[in-house]
């Protein structure tokens, strides 16, 4: 593969995945795209300064609407990527809950995060559209809530190479605790980790695992050490020095926490499929299967690998079991999402917002509808405060 990233959104999680990228020594040319033309443009400024250590990148900036396949398809027939990096979405996780009290997180707090959903997939199935359109076969690597999202495009023959965060950023915080207590370099530290979205969600609420079903084995060099740990213990444990807050892209401090993770998370997915490095790591919806996985990275896209003792259709159902926590209850053949009934009550009663079944097709009216109501919630839980 060639040496030429685009990368597509530059809001929290795509500024610091510019930043990283800017330093990648393979990496010599970048090419951005976003909807907000003042925010991309001074974003690629400050990455220029990736020079004062010595990488000299060739940084360009596009405005392009998401929302316009046309344009997107002219995009990459222009730019012919070797990979692309999407990090655009309708609302990031944390806007979700950031601008609300503690009072409207609770109401909400039994929907999960499946209604969210159109949010996240409608930009995505458009720039993998766009790439159908323009008869490109360039790898994908797509922030977007990847566990569900990818599962979905993959019904649909559109399923992005790799995803980025979620099950993949217990890991190093995983190597972490291993490492100090068996005194041993982090490096040498192998995870096998299978687990959905809802597992990484709740373990920063509450620090608990919640109920949730997952797999996890540890190595050292080729020694299993598992059964060294309590496996719950340990997840929680890897995460215990977490703020005790609601996560958001900022808190605790201005340089924030959870946007570095998962755009280092990113940009460690894009440089193993732009390398071919064959490298074990993990990642969110690989191969369009629902939830985490341990994956070995090549040019050809993220490959699922399990340990003897777990088949994949083991894992998948792990996952399953995660999604269903998070409020969908199946995905259909042709990619159309059905939600569970709780969690459609709790979004109806809450919002306003009915939604039993999400087509792939109409993820954007359905977002633009979804947008509007949660609008008016956080101005009415805000009034109240």
């Amino acid at each position: 593969m060639g040496n030429k990233v685009a990368l597509l959104g530059l809001g929290d999680i795509g500024g610091y995945a510019l930043e990283l990228l800017a330093r990648e020594p393979s990496v010599t040319e970048i090419v951005t795209a976003d909807v907000d033309e003042d925010r991309g443009r001074f974003k690629c400024q400050i990455a220029l300064a990736s020079a004062f250590q010595g990488h000299y990148k060739d940084i360009s900036f596009h405005k392009l609407d998401l929302f316009n396949v046309a344009d997107t398809v002219a995009f990459f027939r222009r730019e012919k990527p070797d990979i692309v990096l999407s990090t655009a979405s309708l609302l990031p996780p944390w806007a979700v809950e950031e601008p609300l009290p503690d009072s409207a997180v609770a109401e909400l707090d039994g929907a999960g995060y499946g209604p969210w959903l159109p949010m996240h997939l409608a930009l995505i199935r458009n720039v993998m559209l766009a790439l159908r359109k323009a008869e490109l076969k360039i790898p994908v690597v797509n922030s977007s809530f990847p566990d569900v999202v990818n599962a979905v495009l993959g019904r649909e023959g559109m399923a992005p190479a790799a995803g980025v965060g979620n099950s993949d950023q217990f890991v190093p915080l995983l190597q972490k605790v291993v490492g100090e207590e068996l005194g041993v370099p982090r490096r040498n530290v192998a995870i096998y980790l299978v687990a959905p979205h809802y597992i990484w969600r709740n373990m920063n609420y509450y620090k608990k695992i919640t109920g949730a079903r997952y797999f996890l084995k540890v190595l050292v060099g080729d020694k299993d050490v598992t059964r060294s740990f309590n496996t719950d213990d340990l997840l929680e444990r890897s995460v215990s020095f977490y703020p005790n807050i609601r996560p958001t892209a900022r808190d605790p401090h201005p340089i924030g926490w959870l946007a570095p993770q998962v755009s280092a998370s990113a940009v460690k997915n894009v440089m193993g499929i732009l390398n071919n490095t064959g490298e074990l790591t993990h990642t969110p919806g690989p191969e369009g299967l629902p939830g985490g996985y341990p994956v070995r990275l090549t040019s050809e896209g993220a490959k699922v690998v399990l340990p003897a003792e777990l088949t994949l259709e083991e894992a998948v159902e792990i996952n399953k079991d995660g999604q269903t926590r998070d409020g969908v209850e199946s995905i259909k053949p042709d990619g159309t999402v059905v939600f569970t009934k709780s969690v459609r009550d709790v979004t109806r009663r809450v919002l306003g917002y009915d939604c039993a079944e999400l087509r792939p097709a109409d993820a954007a009216v359905r977002a633009k509808e979804l947008k509007e109501l949660f609008d008016a919630f956080v101005r009415k839980s805000v009034a109240r405060k």
